[in-house]
């Protein structure tokens, strides 16, 4: 999903009572993906590929509806490659530590509402 693997990117999550508590975004987020995840435990694990992961407490167990925003991918995507070049020339540790100034510039927005399954029939 990110637009770039070089620099680290930052999540925010934002857990709603209800649809209604939802606030449209910015005019700088642009929403890219709604969908419908059930949560049996009330909880989500957020992770990357590189094994880090969050865990987001829920209200409760049930059905949610996740809408995920962006901002800042276009100039991630420059700037690593931008970059990419004299990070591959660095030694890993050390190159790892200077990316760490450009962390955040591609962010995302994750939020979580329950879907209101009072009288649908299944």
């Amino acid at each position: 999903m990110c637009a770039q693997d070089l620099l680290k990117v930052r999540v925010l999550v934002v857990v709603h009572s209800n649809q209604q508590s939802r606030v449209p975004n910015d005019k700088d987020w642009v929403d890219c993906l709604l969908f419908t995840l059930p949560s049996p435990e009330g909880r989500f694990n957020v992770g990357d590929a590189f094994g880090n992961a969050i865990s987001v407490e829920l209200p409760r167990p049930g059905l949610y509806s996740m809408q995920v925003s962006y901002r800042g991918r276009d100039e991630a995507q420059i700037k690593a490659m931008s970059l990419s070049e004299r990070f591959a020339a660095m030694p890993l540790h050390e190159g790892m530590q200077w990316l760490e100034q450009w962390t955040g510039i591609e962010e995302y927005r994750l939020d979580i509402c329950p879907v209101d399954t009072e009288g649908v029939s299944t």
